[in-house]
C-alpha cells in the first residue's frame, strides 16, 4: 500500500499542524478576565493534546513504512522539503 504521510495524517484528522480548535472560538468573545485565563487554560490543553496525537500518528507511520507494511508516497509538496 503507498500513502503519503499527510494523506496518513488526513485520514486521522491530523493533516494541519495547527489544531483548529481556535478556530470557531473566538466569534463573539466576551469573557471576563477569569474566563478568559480558563479559556487560555482549555485552548493550551487542547494544543499541547493534538500534538501529541499528531506526534503519536507521524511514529506509527514512520513505523510502518519501515516495516513494510506501508511504501513510502512522496508527493509534490513533501519532495520539496
Amino acid at each position: 500500500m503507498e500513502i503519503s504521510l499527510d494523506d496518513y495524517l488526513g485520514q486521522r484528522g491530523l493533516r494541519s499542524p495547527i489544531s483548529g480548535y481556535m478556530d470557531d472560538k473566538w466569534r463573539n468573545m466576551r469573557l471576563t478576565a477569569r474566563g478568559q485565563k480558563r479559556f487560555e487554560k482549555e485552548a493550551e490543553a487542547a494544543i499541547i493534546e493534538y500534538s501529541k496525537l499528531r506526534k503519536a500518528a507521524i511514529d506509527e507511520y514512520n513505523n510502518l513504512v519501515k516495516s513494510g507494511e506501508i511504501c513510502l508516497l512522496y508527493t509534490s509538496d513533501a519532495a520539496d522539503e
